[in-house]
């Protein structure tokens, strides 16, 4: 019952985290004594934490396990979402992590024109640390973030459809362009509301001791 309630209050909270990882399960049945399932970590206003196992990686434990969530959640925009968020009941925020990753990854393998991205995400968190520091509200946060963070997502629209008009189809660093521009409605969502985070960190941090 107290899992229960958790779990419960967990999907009214007014911003719901959720992210998932392998669980090697064991089962005398299943080639090599074992197979793959999944643990959800599901995060409500950064106090009440969630936990639900599923026994695969299928698209359609995501939608059952979240169907019922109305308002903002907060995932990495992995396809397992797509039938999701059709349902029009939770709003996507998405994750500048994930969003970040690949050009991170690709500079230090020495593409230094990922630089130009990675300073301007990293703009994003400073403003953010900015915010914590002042020790503002989640209206003045808001505020902060329009005046400041939004136009570095104009540059960094600006800069990734640049980039899309130079790179020719296929690789990795076109498709992180197009990371950008396909989620900029997800990724701009912080805008929004001062409660927003700005990445999936929360949910992560939640499934990290599976």
């Amino acid at each position: 019952p107290i899992a229960e309630r958790i779990h419960a209050l967990a999907f009214v909270s007014h911003v719901l985290h959720a992210d998932d990882t392998g669980l090697k399960v064991l089962d005398e049945a299943s080639p090599g004594g074992a197979y793959r399932g999944r643990m959800w970590g599901m995060v409500g206003d950064r106090t009440w934490a969630s936990y639900c196992f599923k026994p695969s990686a299928d698209g359609a434990h995501a939608v059952n396990l979240l169907a019922a969530r109305e308002g903002y959640l907060v995932v990495d925009a992995h396809g397992n979402y797509d039938a999701l968020f059709k349902l029009d009941n939770a709003t996507e925020v998405g994750c500048w992590c994930h969003a970040r990753r690949p050009f991170v990854e690709a500079l230090d393998q020495g593409d230094t024109r990922c630089a130009v991205i990675v300073k301007l995400v990293k703009g994003l968190y400073e403003i953010e640390r900015e915010a914590s520091a002042l020790g503002l509200d989640n209206d003045e946060r808001r505020k902060l973030r329009l005046r400041k963070s939004a136009p570095i997502l104009d540059d960094i629209r600006a800069w990734a459809q640049k980039q899309l008009s130079l790179e020719p189809p296929g690789g990795e660093y076109r498709r992180a362009c197009n990371y950008l521009i396909k989620h900029q409605a997800a990724l701009h969502r912080f805008l929004e509301d001062g409660a927003l985070p700005l990445d999936i960190n929360e949910a992560e941090r939640s499934v990290r001791g599976v």
